[in-house]
């Protein structure tokens, strides 16, 4: 499952400064419950996915989605989300980040409005989507004359098109609990901190009881294991993005010990963090 930057993400821009650029791509393949990246977000760019075989199950900013083929799945930035396929199942999607990406009255490097929803369906257009995802993964991945500026077309067009999706979609989904929206909203921002249930809760207002149940009926997590895959997606994205000692990034995260922090780690993704690293980075020159 590797992720490919691409070169004009690191250096040349693909257009014009108001252009958005692709920044990664991908082409996922979740087995079996196999959770690829635990809750993490993104501060400098969007993410948008479409699942073309299978069954995934997707959080985005506290809501649990469950996608199926031709669905297409939007992370605003800063957005907190977690991938991994359902049960008995195994899905394949592509993965594209968006940087630069200015839409008129949204923040930057948002595609949907605030309190829209993320899960979009494709529809009777899916092999319209399916191509252009696949388009833009070849161009990145097996790089030929002009495959920059290819890209550089086809990424606007694209985004416009899920866009249109979401115009077309019924939108506003059933508010969610305003106590859950300040407890998962302090976790984001305190993670890393030497955090308690009892500072979760009093964020809200309630019990320490209440907060717990309350907060794993909206979002299938404890508080406290909301705390923990938060940690752990944060550092995969450290392990990915940066060349920091495997220490240090353990001591950003709230870890005390790089052992627990390895130990924790393997335990939420199969891999030891130094081994996740060689296994999943792959850049091109």
């Amino acid at each position: 499952m590797p992720q490919i930057i691409t070169k004009s993400a690191k250096a040349k821009k693909l257009a014009e400064d108001n252009q958005p650029r692709l920044a990664h791509v991908s082409l996922w393949t979740y087995e079996h419950d196999q959770v690829a990246r635990t809750m993490h977000r993104h501060h400098n760019q969007c993410e948008v996915l479409l699942t073309v075989e299978g069954h995934g199950l997707h959080m985005v900013g506290g809501e649990t989605l469950h996608t199926k083929r031709g669905d297409v799945l939007v992370y605003n930035t800063g957005v907190v989300h977690e991938d991994a396929a359902q049960a008995d199942s195994m899905e394949h999607i592509y993965c594209c980040g968006v940087e630069n990406l200015r839409i008129t009255g949204l923040p930057e490097n948002c595609l949907l409005p605030r309190g829209a929803s993320a899960l979009l369906h494709t529809g009777s257009r899916f092999d319209e989507f399916e191509a252009m995802f696949r388009m833009i993964y070849v161009h990145a991945t097996e790089p030929r004359p002009h495959s920059e500026e290819i890209i550089a077309h086809l990424l606007p067009a694209l985004l416009l098109m899920i866009t249109q999706l979401g115009y077309e979609e019924q939108m506003g989904e059933q508010p969610e609990s305003a106590q859950v929206n300040l407890m998962r909203e302090y976790i984001d921002t305190h993670y890393a901190e030497d955090i308690s249930l009892e500072h979760v809760a009093t964020q809200a207002g309630i019990s320490p009881y209440y907060a717990s149940h309350l907060f794993k009926e909206f979002s299938g997590y404890s508080p406290m294991q909301y705390v923990m895959r938060r940690r752990i997606g944060e550092a995969q994205s450290l392990l990915l993005t940066t060349k920091l000692p495997i220490a240090d990034i353990a001591g950003q995260i709230g870890f005390d010990s790089p052992n627990h922090f390895s130990t924790i780690f393997s335990k939420h993704t199969g891999y030891a963090p130094s081994i996740y690293r060689k296994q999943f980075l792959q850049t091109t020159q």
